[in-house]
Order: C-alpha cells, then sequence, then structure tokens
C-alpha cells in the first residue's frame, strides 16, 4: 500500500484545530469568525477576510494575535502550493514571543510544508523541535495532531515500530481532547497505518470506530477521508462490493468540498476495488484517470502500485503492448522513488542524530543547574547566595541564548542541505525543476530565447561494476565541479537522476548552448581513483525552448534528443531541432 506523502500530509493541514483565543474581546471575535471560515470553507475566502482585517489596521493586537494569523496565512500558503513562503512567515512566528500552543501549532506546520515540498531534513528538524514542547502543551487536540505527524513521517522513514508507538500516543491525546474531529482524525492514521503494516482485518476494526467520530465531527473534509479509509480497509479486507460503495461516496464528498487531492486519492482505491470485484474495464478507467494527478504531484511510490496495478490488468486483457508500457513507467518510479527514500532516511537520521546530541547538551545544562542549586544551598551568606544565584541564571540564559542561535543556524543549514545533492552539490532533482520552471517563465514573459541540456554518463553502471562505488562516486563528483564551472550562474545546474544531469541556460538559443556543451567536452579529463585512470564521456540531448509553457515539455524534447545520441553510439551531442518528427523515439 503506497504511503501517499502529499495526501496525508495536506490532510493534517486541512484538519488543523482551532486556534488560542485572545484576551480583547473585539479582534478576537473577528479572529474566531476567520478561522471557522478557515477550516469550513475554501482557503481563498479565508485569505480574502484577513486581508480586510489587516487593511483596517492591527494596532493593539498582541503578539498572539498577530501570530494567529501568521499561522492561518501559512497554512493558506502551503495550500497554494507557495512552500518556501509558507516557512518564511511560520519562521516569522517563531522568532516572536509567543505560547506555546501557538509556538507548537507553528513548528507543526511548517513540518507539514517541508515534508509536501520534499524537504525532508528541514520537515524532520521543525518535527523535533515540536516534539520537545510537547509536555508542556495544554491543548490534548494540539498534541494529537503533532503526534499523528510524528507517526506519519517515521512510518515513511521506514520506523514503523516508533510510528504505531506515536499513533497510540495520538490516540490517548484525542481521547482527552473530547473532540469528535481530533479523534476522527487520529483514528483515521492508525487504519491507514494498520493498512501500511498488512494488518487488514485490524484495519477493518479500526475503520467502524474511525467512522463513528467522522460522522459526529460535522466536517466534511474528514467525512470524506473517513469514507476512503473505510473503502481502503474494506479493499485489503477482500469486501470488494462494499469498498465500492464507500469509494465512491468519498469522492462525491471530497468533489463537493473542492478537495482534489481527496478525489484522486479516492479515485485510484477505486479503480483498484473494480478491478478487485472484476470490472476490468472500470477499474482500468479508473486507473487511468489517476495517472496524470499522481505525475504532477511527482508520488513516485503511488505510481509504482498504479503502474505494476495497471500492466496486470493489460496483461489479463491479452494487451501486452500496453501492459509492457506499464512495467516501463513503473521501472522508471521506483527509480524516482528510491532516490526520494534515500533522500528520507537521510534526513531521518541527521534529525535523529541532532536531536540526541541537543539532549545530551541539555543534560549537561541540567546538571550544571544542579551544581549551582548545590552551591547556593552550602552559601552562608545571604548575600552570598544570592550573589550565586545570579551568576548561575546568567550563565543558564547565556548558555540556552547560545543553544538558541545554534538550533537556528542549524535549521537554515538543513534547509540549504536539503536543496542539494549531497555528492556533488548541484541542485537536488525537485529543487532544479522549480528552479528551471521559474526561468522558463521568466523567459517566456520577457520574449528571450532558453534552452534546455539533458546529459548522462556513458556506460556508468561498468565504471561501478569495474572500478567499484567509491570510483563511480568520485566520477559523479568530478562531473558536478566541472558543470558547475562550465555553466556558471544565470545557468541553473542540477542532478536529476543516479547518472543523469540537466542544465537550463536563461537567455541562451540553441546554437550558443550548443557552444558551451562543445568546451565541457574539449574539458572533460580521465578521473583518476588509486591506480586506475578511468576515461568518462557523457552523451547529451539538447533543446531550445519553443511554446512549451511547462518544463516537463521541454524536457521531453531533450530527453529524446538524448535518447537519440544514446542510440547512436554515445559521446555525442543531438539537438531536438535537428530531429524529423517522425524521427524522435
Amino acid at each position: 500500500m503506497p504511503p501517499l506523502l502529499t495526501f496525508v500530509l495536506l490532510v493534517a493541514l486541512l484538519a488543523g484545530g482551532t486556534l488560542p483565543a485572545s484576551a480583547d474581546a473585539g479582534l478576537s471575535t473577528r479572529i474566531d469568525a476567520i478561522e471557522q471560515l478557515h477550516l469550513q470553507r475554501p482557503w481563498q475566502e479565508s485569505q480574502s477576510a484577513i486581508d480586510a482585517l489587516r487593511a483596517d489596521g492591527l494596532d493593539g493586537a498582541t503578539p498572539d494575535q498577530r501570530a494567529r494569523l501568521d499561522l492561518m496565512e501559512g497554512r493558506n500558503l502551503v495550500l497554494a502550493g507557495r512552500f518556501d513562503d509558507a516557512m518564511d512567515r511560520l519562521d516569522r512566528v517563531l522568532s516572536r514571543p509567543v505560547g506555546i500552543d501557538l509556538r507548537l501549532r507553528a513548528l507543526e506546520l511548517a513540518a507539514n510544508a517541508a515534508g509536501i515540498d520534499q524537504q525532508y531534513a528541514l520537515a524532520f528538524n521543525y518535527l523535533y523541535e515540536a516534539l520537545k514542547l510537547l509536555p508542556d502543551a495544554r491543548d490534548p487536540g494540539a498534541q494529537a495532531g503533532l503526534l499523528v505527524l510524528a507517526a506519519r513521517f517515521h512510518s515513511l522513514a521506514g520506523e514503523q515500530g516508533l510510528a504505531m508507538d506515536y499513533i497510540s500516543e495520538a490516540l490517548a491525546a484525542a481521547e482527552d481532547s473530547g473532540d469528535d474531529r481530533t479523534r476522527c482524525f487520529a483514528e483515521q492514521d492508525l487504519v491507514f497505518q494498520q493498512l501500511r503494516v498488512g494488518l487488514a482485518d485490524a484495519a477493518s476494526e479500526s475503520a467502524d470506530a474511525m467512522w463513528q467520530s467522522c460522522q459526529e465531527s460535522g466536517d466534511p473534509v474528514l467525512q470524506g477521508t473517513g469514507m476512503m479509509a473505510m473503502g481502503a480497509a474494506l479493499l485489503e479486507a477482500g469486501r470488494f462490493d462494499e469498498a465500492v460503495g464507500w469509494l465512491e461516496r468519498a469522492i462525491a464528498q471530497h468533489r463537493a468540498g473542492e478537495f482534489a487531492v481527496g478525489v484522486a486519492e479516492s479515485r485510484y482505491y477505486l479503480g483498484r476495488a473494480l478491478l478487485a470485484a472484476g470490472d476490468a474495464e472500470g477499474g482500468t478507467r479508473r486507473l487511468l484517470d489517476s495517472v496524470s494527478y499522481f505525475e504532477s504531484r511527482e508520488d513516485w511510490q503511488s505510481l509504482i502500485e498504479l503502474h505494476a496495478t495497471l500492466a496486470d490488468s493489460f496483461e489479463r486483457r491479452d494487451m501486452p503492448g500496453r501492459a509492457l508500457d506499464h512495467l516501463r513507467a513503473q521501472f522508471e518510479a521506483d527509480r524516482r522513488f528510491n532516490d526520494i527514500q534515500r533522500s528520507l532516511r537521510i534526513a531521518y537520521q541527521q534529525a535523529e542524530f541532532e536531536n540526541q546530541r541537543q539532549q545530551q547538551e541539555l543534560a549537561m545544562l541540567r546538571q550544571r543547574n544542579e551544581l549551582f542549586e548545590l552551591e547556593r544551598q552550602a552559601q552562608t551568606s545571604r548575600q552570598k547566595a544570592r550573589t550565586v544565584a545570579i551568576v548561575m541564571a546568567a550563565v543558564i540564559g547565556v548558555l540556552l541564548i547560545g543553544l538558541l542561535i545554534r538550533f537556528r543556524a542549524d535549521r537554515r543549514r538543513f534547509r540549504r542541505l536539503s536543496e542539494r545533492d549531497g555528492l556533488t552539490g548541484l541542485l537536488n532533482h525537485s529543487r532544479f525543476h522549480r528552479a528551471a520552471s521559474r526561468a522558463l517563465e521568466h523567459s517566456r514573459e520577457n520574449g528571450r530565447p532558453c534552452t534546455l541540456i539533458a546529459a548522462d554518463v556513458d556506460l556508468f553502471k561498468q565504471v561501478n561494476d569495474r572500478f567499484g562505488h567509491q570510483a563511480g562516486d568520485a566520477v559523479l563528483s568530478y562531473l558536478g565541479q566541472l558543470l558547475s564551472d562550465v555553466f556558471p550562474p544565470p545557468g541553473i545546474v542540477g542532478r536529476v537522476g543516479g547518472e543523469e544531469f540537466a542544465v537550463f541556460l536563461p537567455d541562451q538559443n540553441r546554437l550558443q548552448a550548443r557552444q558551451r556543451v562543445e568546451d565541457l567536452r574539449r574539458r572533460l579529463r580521465p578521473v583518476t581513483v588509486g591506480d586506475s585512470s578511468i576515461a568518462v564521456t557523457l552523451s547529451f540531448g539538447l533543446a531550445e525552448a519553443r511554446r512549451e509553457r511547462r518544463l516537463e515539455r521541454l524536457r521531453s524534447r531533450a530527453d529524446d534528443a538524448l535518447y537519440r545520441a544514446k542510440r547512436s553510439g554515445r559521446d555525442e551531442l543531438i539537438d531536438a531541432a535537428e530531429l524529423a518528427d517522425g524521427d524522435e523515439p
């Protein structure tokens, strides 16, 4: 069962609880009303209300009131897909002296935003900061929401035991909250987690209790998600006809609420249920309708199972050509997912190591505090005891300020690292895609040329097999430095796969780009590893933008040219403009 990363994190955003109220009756009443709108209506409506409130002026607003507005705007920015802006807004809340529950909510939202944006190191960093505040939180609903998020992140990182522990704590906190919405949210996650680890019978039992809470919550988003969870549990339990009914209701509910993520995920489960129930045509159609959505979200693990299911369906229907197409797509999704899973695992390990280091430093501070206390008690002079207490407070204050400064610097450092490939220092796949997409849009608006170059290391598997993976890493590191030297800013350079690179050149046509590539080919030198000298060549595909509005179309042309270069014997540069339409692979 796929982890559905984007979906579960967006559900956490959509199911967020009400923020603590302020003592100022007039302004607080307006903010309370906006929060209800924020939870029950499309985000654009609450944002309009926030803009109107800011236009009227926030003179006299307390720090908590300003933070409540910033938190809602941060959540709206995430739902709008503006993740960097959202995290900047939430960091503004975290830099102020606000209440513990507001700080906890800001950290939870920031972890959500970073996770959806695939900045996993940053996401775990925010999450662990929030977990440190959990014992001091007063709101059981906020505790339950954070514990559910912790369960999901650790499950995605492969830590299923920890995930189940967090789920148990979340369910207890949800029960203490007495809030049906919170119980529904936590029980939904229990169902999905049980399905993730193969406990279909337990998931069916949990789904019955979950649906009772979701019905009583009165929240249409959570009710639609509850219908989908019920359908998924029945599907895995082999009750296919019942699953179809629940999933069709879930799609209708999500469409009524304009929740596109929920519609796509429910359609995916419905396709599987119809296939299992014997409706091959209907199931296949639903699954095919889901492909483009998951590709747009770059949800590679969902695409692995989706294409595998479609391949099996077409094979059973004696359509080997279409089955082979989906097997190839499954292989590509698997490769992309492995890159993401590796990033997730590394991010978790980095965050866990950093958390342990900070816990050790805090333990040392507590020990030092105990020593100061013993010293204070040993003093016989009242004046001397007062002096010792002042010194103790000052030292602890300086140490805590130093730790706070260091924590914030580490957070910024993790954010930078999450955008870069650890081996080559180039932009990773997701960051390159965003940067190049913005540059393509800017070039179109200004009527300027731009060119995309796709590059692939020739016979890289043979390098690994013959010389070892350390030699392969040395080759990739060398190529990363060479690409950075040959294509400095404003060129955008990224490692977009295992041995695949991409370069986006704003303001350069295909002839200028070709000259730059030829310069790089002239500068290529063998890589020396130990006593071995490894000859390195690359194949290139080049495509100048014509009328493309999206980077995927331009990249497809460059990839076609690259494929022709590889087929032509490698160590070649092929310009997409030189390929006749019929010659393109």
